[in-house]
């Protein structure tokens, strides 16, 4: 852009008899350009200090010869901006360089004391204005880069608050902040909603038979297809290790337990393939709700107790408690009395 707004200037420099600035406008168009691949280099500190130095000399120049009204001093205040908020260049250094280009800019604007300004200008005002509306306008795109950066950092920060790093899932400080809303809102007014607390089994035997890659290619597969699988209005946590938390706002046990169940039969027909490996991975469950008025710790602990039950129970099942009077237990979806429970 700075290329080709010197290209444009050359003309009207000739024109207007300025035939140095038109040379001038020809280097200052290559410097530019030089800059542009330094950037594309990776060479940043050097093409900033390129246009610097351009900018800085092409504009005090201009100034000095076609006098303070053709307005090119105002290049200045973006050019120092420029300098400061770059971050290939020491702070110090910046500091420094954009103090110098915003005291060389109020000298330039400054009431001549001496005759080293031209004292009758051939540049039309019309090109002043233009000088003046370039120059703020991008202090404004500045201003908008700046925000940009400033916003996508902070949403790079909150997902990193947020999310697990390998699997990309809610991790579980997220998790149970949302639970704590959950039941708070339940006080309120009370709706349905449950929890499942999913474990791959035998994890650590995938670990030490193919491998921990191979371990973290199943956590990987699994997040991806239980987020999949469910709505997007549950919550799939990695809670830890080879552990999740799902959370299933507006449903009830009775809803969820034959959802899950699919999921564990598909995990059957697709084994999980890392490189020329096919890995078999089945997962065991514990599904509750969570009750109006409870603390969603005491949830939690329910589903780990019935995920407890799962595994003793030969695992790759799902155990569930309904909140129901009768207290009853679901294995699959076959109701049996809470005595039977660990048969």
């Amino acid at each position: 852009m700075g290329a080709f707004a010197h290209t444009t200037f050359i003309p009207l420099f000739w024109w207007y008899g300025y035939p140095f600035l038109a040379a001038l406008n020809i280097a200052s168009a290559t410097a530019w350009t030089a800059s542009w691949k330094l950037s594309r280099q990776k060479r940043r500190n050097f093409a900033v200090n390129l246009i610097a130095i351009e900018a800085s000399l092409h504009a005090t120049l201009a100034t000095i010869i076609t006098g303070q009204e053709s307005a090119f001093q105002f290049y200045l205040i973006p050019l120092s901006c420029l300098v400061l908020i770059c971050p290939d260049i020491d702070r110090w250094k910046a500091g420094l360089l954009g103090v110098i280009g915003m005291a060389l800019f109020l000298s330039l604007s400054a009431p001549p004391s001496h005759g080293w300004f031209a004292t009758t200008s051939r540049i039309p005002e019309a090109v002043a204005i233009i000088n003046m509306g370039i120059s703020v306008a991008t202090m404004a795109g500045f201003a908008i880069i700046i925000r940009s950066m400033y916003e996508a950092q902070e949403r790079n920060l909150t997902w990193m608050a947020s999310r697990d790093t390998l699997t990309g899932l809610y991790n579980r400080r997220f998790t149970s902040d949302y639970l704590q809303q959950l039941a708070e809102r339940q006080k309120r007014s009370p709706f349905s909603c449950c929890l499942a607390l999913i474990d791959i089994d035998h994890f650590k035997t995938i670990n030490d038979h193919y491998g921990h890659d191979a371990g973290d290619t199943c956590l990987v597969e699994l997040a991806q297809t239980l987020t999949g699988h469910f709505r997007t209005s549950d919550i799939v946590c990695r809670w830890g290790g080879e552990e999740f938390v799902l959370v299933f706002p507006d449903a009830s046990v009775q809803q969820i337990v034959p959802a899950i169940n699919v999921y564990r039969q598909r995990l059957h027909q697709h084994p999980v393939v890392h490189g020329t490996l096919r890995i078999p991975v089945t997962l065991s469950a514990g599904v509750t709700a969570l009750v109006p008025g409870e603390d969603f710790d005491t949830a939690i602990n329910r589903a780990d107790h019935l995920l407890y039950r799962a595994k003793a129970a030969g695992r790759d099942r799902v155990f569930s408690e309904p909140a129901c009077d009768d207290g009853g237990l679901t294995v699959g979806e076959e109701r049996i009395p809470r005595r039977h429970a660990g048969a």
